[in-house]
């Protein structure tokens, strides 16, 4: 039997990762990820800079909450954090936020 408290830690991670995706792109990275041991750090998320590059020159971030999911671009879009660590890092990169709150997304590699 599934205990309440991972049945709801899954579902609240489901609908999260779902809430900062832009449409039809990849999810983000489940807040709270594990990583592993080699994964490495290689540097945060600027979500101003997310938003610009997904939507357009002077497309600005801002938050609704405190949460990791809790970013939006103008017009109420979505972040896909994944692809700014791509754009930014490379095709091996993709984002976490370990800490939990808006300020803890980083970009890891192997």
């Amino acid at each position: 039997m599934i205990s309440p408290i991972a049945t709801i830690t899954a579902v609240l991670g489901l609908l999260a990762s779902a809430t900062i995706a832009a449409p039809n792109a990849a999810p983000a990275a489940e807040p709270g990820t594990t990583l592993n041991v080699r994964d490495r750090w290689l540097g945060n998320i600027d979500m101003n800079a997310a938003c610009e590059f997904q939507y357009g020159g002077g497309t600005k971030a801002y938050t609704i909450g405190n949460g990791c999911n809790d970013w939006r671009c103008d017009g109420d879009r979505g972040i896909n954090v994944n692809v700014y660590c791509y754009n930014h890092f490379g095709s091996d990169a993709w984002a976490t936020c370990g800490g939990g709150t808006v300020w803890d997304w980083q970009c890891h590699g192997p």
